[in-house]
Formats: structure tokens, C-alpha cells, sequence
């Protein structure tokens, strides 16, 4: 059976706020900062590998530019406040859903206006996503 994703079934709440506003395109997208195995390759060819326990991950979220949750975010960025991070899809057929606690916004949204409605950036650094 085909699965079906509908954005409209997409929530991201950020320290308990339903954020909004998403631009065309990407919505969130979640990265670990550091790779989870580091291969070690000796001069005769052999080969070990070391088990990285860093599981700080980079969570960016796309808004556009007349969302009303940028303002929410830069003001959690000015007041270097911690929060809970939580994305839940409802779509068909997803299980796709996490909380991480702890998250920070790094630094604020860059300013900008164009002719046309763009796309802000906003980076939350999570200090452990168990993914």
C-alpha cells in the first residue's frame, strides 16, 4: 500500500509552541553533527573503527520569511533559554515522531526581505537525538 505524507499532519513544537509558517519546500530536517562510526586505516591496510558516543544533532527549520514564529524563536535565541523539541507526523502510515529536551537556538534567524517572500533558516542544537 502506498504511504501518503501530508504536511498539514506535520507538527513541530518548540518549548510547547506549534511553530508555523513553514515555506515551499523543506519543513525540518534533522542531522547528527558528527558521524556515528570513525574508521581508522593502518599503513599495512588494516582497518579498526572507533564508536563515536557524541549524539548532538542539528535541527533546521525553513520558514518563511512573514512567519510569526520567527519572532517565538529569535526570542528564545536572545534569551539562551533552553527548551524541549518535539516533531510528531500523522501522515499514512508514519511513525515518525521524537521529543528532545534541553535544545537551544544557537543564534537568531538572519533578517532579510526580497521582492518575493523568502526562506529563514532557524539551527536548534539538540545535545542528544536518539533517532
Amino acid at each position: 500500500m502506498a504511504k501518503t505524507f501530508d504536511p498539514i499532519k506535520l507538527t513541530v513544537t518548540v518549548g510547547g509552541r506549534i511553530i508555523t509558517g513553514f515555506s515551499d519546500g523543506s519543513i525540518i530536517s534533522v542531522e547528527l553533527n558528527d558521524d556515528t562510526t570513525i574508521p581508522y586505516k593502518g599503513s599495512q591496510g588494516d582497518i579498526s573503527y572507533s564508536l563515536n558516543a557524541c549524539r548532538d544533532a542539528t535541527a533546521t527549520l525553513s520558514l518563511a520569511t512573514t512567519s510569526d514564529s520567527i519572532t517565538f524563536l529569535n526570542g528564545l535565541a536572545s534569551s539562551r533559554s533552553e527548551f524541549p523539541l518535539s516533531v510528531s507526523d500523522a501522515s499514512d502510515g508514519s511513525s515518525a515522531a521524537f521529543t528532545c529536551d534541553q535544545c537551544r537556538i544557537l543564534k537568531p534567524a538572519a533578517f532579510q526581505r526580497n521582492k518575493e517572500i523568502d526562506t529563514v533558516e532557524v539551527n536548534i542544537f539538540i545535545p542528544r537525538w536518539d533517532f
